[in-house]
C-alpha cells in the first residue's frame, strides 16, 4: 500500500477558458521572459504553471527559435497532449509545434535510432517477475521482494546498493541484462540509464537549443542527471535550460524522487536563476494558510506564502466521526447538500450548485477506496474511483494479456491479489483478436455474457483496434500501467489517492481518515512502535502528501478522522493524525459527530 500509490499522477483537469488568466502576472512575466542561462521557476500550487510554461514556448518561438531546436519534457503524456493541443489552439491548427513528451518516451526515440529497432517494454510486474527468478531459490520470498525494491531504489537514486545481499543483487542484474539483450527487452529504468550513458558520452552533441522540463521536482536522481546532461556538459552554461516545478509537492521519494533540484541544478550551473510564483488562482486564502501551516512543522523550509484572488470563498473544517462509517456517510451526506446546493455556508454565500465532477474524496492508499465508493453510491451521487476501474486490472482480461504476452515469450505478469487464470487458447484463435473470444469461450467460467457485455471486455476490443493489434495493444499497456495513467471520469465525484490526484483541482475536496499510521501511513498493520518510530524523511514526505491534498481545494475542504477504523482486517483505533496539531485554530471549524444509541423500554407481562 506505500507504494501503490501510482507514479504518475492524473494530470489537471481542464480548466474553464473564463477561469485561466488570459495575460501574465509579473512573476509570470518574468519567467516566460527569464535567459539565456538556465532558470529554475519554483511554482507553487494553483499558480499558473502550465500557463507560464506555454507562454514561455511562445516567446522562445516568436523569438525565431526554431521549432526542431525546443522541446518540452512533461511528466506524463497526457500533459505533454495538453500542451500540444493548447499550443495548437494559439499557435493555429497547422502551426508546427515544438516536440513535447515524457522523458521516456525521448530514451526510447534515442534507443530504437541507436539499435535500430524499438525494444519490447517489460512492464513493472514483469520486470520484478525476471529479478526475482534470477535470485537463489534459497533466499526466502519476502527477502527477495525487499531485495528488488532496494535495487529498484538504488537504480533510480544513482546510489550503490549496500547492505545485506548486495552481492546477490549485483549477480542478479548481471544475468537479467544477459537475457534482456538476448530477447531486446527493457524495462522504463532500462531506458532512462539509457539516455544518461548516452549523454555523457565524450563529445555528446545536445540535440535541443531550448529544453524545457515540466515537474522537475518529481524527477528522480538517474532522470534529473539524464534530462541535464540533455542540455550539454557539466562545464558548459546550460544556456536553454528551462524548468519549472514545486518542491514542496516532491511526493516520490519512495520512487527515487530528488526532490533537492534547486541544490543539484545550483551545483551544476552557479549562474542559475531562481524565480518564484505566488499568486495563487485557485484557492481560498484560509485554505492556502492552514495548507502551509500544517506543511511548515518540518525539517525543511516552508513552502513560501501564497496570495489568494482577491474575494475568493472559502470554507475549511475539520470533523471527529465515531467510526469509519460513520465519517463514510458524513462525506455522502455534505457531498449531496454540496451537489444539492442546501445549506452549507460556501453555497448559501454563491447560492450555486456544485456539478459532481467538481468534488473528489482523497484518500492515503486504495484500501480507504470501497466503503467510501459504497456510501456515496448509497447517497445516489454518481462516483468513480479510475484507479479501480482501469481494464487491464480485471482479472479475466489480465488472463487473455497473459496469454497474448506469451506469444512473444514474455514472462507473465501476477494477476491481481495473486489469483492467476490460466486460460489454453490456440495462437491462431488468439491472432484473430479479442471479438473472437466470446464465440470461442462463450459460458466457460469465469467468463460469461455479462463480462462479454461488459465494460472491460468491450475496452480491450476497442484499444485492440486503436493500437492496431496484440504488439501495440501490449506496449500502451505497459506504458499505461507503468506509468498509473488513470481515465478522465467527468462529472462524477472523484475518489482518488493522493498521489494520482496531484495537478488536479476540484470546487470542494474531502481528505478523510486522517489518523496515525495511515496519514502519516506507517506500514500496513503498523502497531504503535512502529507509528512512533517514523523516519523524519518519511514523515516529511507525509507533510507534502497532506499540502498536496489540501491545496487540491478551491472553495470548500473537509479533514476527518475516526476514531475506530476496520483495516486490513483488523479493528483500529488510532489516534488523530499528528499532522492536524499544526492546524490553525482560527481558521478551522472543528466538529465532532457523536454516535447516539437509542434504548427501547420494554414492560414484561406479570406471569
Amino acid at each position: 500500500p506505500a507504494q501503490e500509490a501510482d507514479a504518475e499522477p492524473e494530470p489537471a483537469a481542464e480548466q474553464p477558458a473564463e477561469a485561466r488568466p488570459q495575460g501574465l502576472n509579473p512573476g509570470q512575466e518574468a519567467a516566460a521572459q527569464a535567459g539565456p542561462g538556465p532558470v529554475l521557476v519554483l511554482a507553487g500550487p494553483g499558480t499558473g504553471k502550465t500557463h507560464t510554461l506555454i507562454r514561455r514556448v511562445e516567446r522562445l518561438l516568436d523569438a525565431g527559435v526554431p521549432v526542431d531546436a525546443l522541446a518540452v519534457v512533461t511528466f506524463t503524456r497526457r500533459a505533454a497532449t495538453e500542451l500540444s493541443e493548447r499550443l495548437a489552439a494559439l499557435r493555429g491548427k497547422n502551426a508546427a509545434l515544438p516536440l513535447a513528451d515524457t522523458l521516456h518516451a525521448l530514451a526510447l526515440a534515442l534507443w530504437t535510432m541507436r539499435r535500430g529497432q524499438p525494444p519490447v517494454l517489460l512492464s513493472e510486474d514483469a520486470a520484478r517477475k525476471i529479478f526475482l527468478e534470477a535470485l537463489p531459490e534459497t533466499l526466502p520470498r519476502a527477502e527477495r521482494e525487499a531485495l528488488y525494491r532496494r535495487h529498484s531504489l538504488a537504480r533510480e537514486t544513482l546510489a550503490p546498493l549496500g547492505g545485506e545481499h548486495a552481492l546477490l543483487a549485483a549477480q542478479a542484474q548481471a544475468r537479467v541484462l544477459e537475457l534482456k539483450a538476448a530477447r531486446n527487452l527493457a524495462d522504463f529504468t532500462d531506458l532512462v540509464e539509457f539516455l544518461y550513458a548516452e549523454v555523457r558520452q565524450p563529445g555528446f552533441t545536445p540535440p535541443f537549443a531550448h529544453l524545457l522540463v515540466d515537474e522537475v521536482q518529481d524527477l528522480s536522481a538517474l532522470q534529473l542527471e539524464a534530462v541535464l546532461g540533455l542540455a550539454g556538459p557539466p562545464g558548459e552554461g546550460g544556456a536553454g535550460f528551462f524548468a519549472i516545478g514545486d518542491p514542496h509537492q516532491s511526493i516520490y521519494a519512495f520512487r527515487g524522487a530528488a526532490g533537492d533540484v534547486r541544490r543539484r541544478m545550483g551545483l551544476r550551473w552557479p549562474g542559475l536563476t531562481v524565480l518564484s510564483l505566488s499568486e495563487n488562482f485557485r484557492t481560498g486564502q484560509g485554505i492556502l494558510d492552514a495548507a502551509r501551516a500544517m506543511a511548515a512543522n518540518s525539517h525543511q523550509a516552508a513552502p513560501p506564502a501564497l496570495k489568494a484572488r482577491p474575494g475568493a470563498a472559502w470554507e475549511l473544517e475539520l470533523v471527529q466521526a465515531p467510526d469509519a462509517r460513520f465519517e463514510a456517510r458524513l462525506i455522502a451526506e455534505r457531498a449531496s447538500r454540496l451537489i444539492g446546493g442546501t445549506s452549507l455556508t460556501l453555497l448559501d454565500s454563491h447560492g450555486a450548485h456544485l456539478a459532481p465532477g467538481d468534488v473528489a474524496v482523497l484518500v492515503r492508499f486504495r484500501a480507504l477506496i470501497a466503503p467510501l465508493k459504497a456510501a456515496l453510491e448509497q447517497a445516489g451521487l454518481p462516483c468513480s474511483a479510475p484507479e479501480a476501474e482501469v481494464f487491464w486490472e480485471d482479472a479475466r482480461v489480465a488472463a487473455i494479456l497473459r496469454v497474448a504476452e506469451r506469444l512473444f515469450g514474455l514472462p507473465e505478469p501476477a494477476a491481481p491479489d495473486g489469483q492467476a487464470l490460466t486460460l489454453n487458447l490456440p495462437e491462431f484463435l488468439l491472432i484473430q483478436g479479442p471479438r473472437v473470444l466470446p464465440s470461442a469461450l462463450r459460458e466457460s467460467p469465469p467468463f460469461d455474457r455479462f463480462f462479454w457485455e461488459g465494460p472491460a471486455f468491450r475496452d480491450l476490443c476497442h484499444e485492440f483496434e486503436e493500437h492496431g493489434g496484440w504488439v501495440g495493444l501490449l506496449d500502451w499497456v505497459r506504458l499505461q500501467a507503468g506509468l498509473a495513467e488513470l481515465r478522465h471520469s467527468a462529472q462524477k465525484v472523484r475518489i482518488l489517492t493522493l498521489h494520482a490526484a496531484k495537478g488536479l483541482e476540484f470546487e470542494a475536496v474531502f481528505l478523510p481518515a486522517l489518523e496515525e499510521g495511515i496519514l502519516p501511513f506507517a506500514g500496513p498493520g503498523a502497531g504503535p512502535e512502529q507509528i512512533e518510530a517514523l523516519a523524519q524523511e518519511a514523515l516529511d514526505e507525509e507533510r507534502r502528501l497532506l499540502y498536496v491534498g489540501m491545496t487540491r481545494a478551491k472553495s470548500y475542504l473537509c479533514l476527518s478522522f475516526a476514531s475506530e477504523r476496520v483495516l486490513y482486517g483488523r479493528t483500529l483505533a488510532q489516534a488523530p493524525s499528528r499532522l492536524l496539531a499544526d492546524l490553525p485554530t482560527d481558521s478551522v471549524r472543528r466538529r465532532q459527530v457523536v454516535q447516539k444509541v437509542q434504548t427501547r423500554q420494554t414492560h414484561m407481562s406479570l406471569f
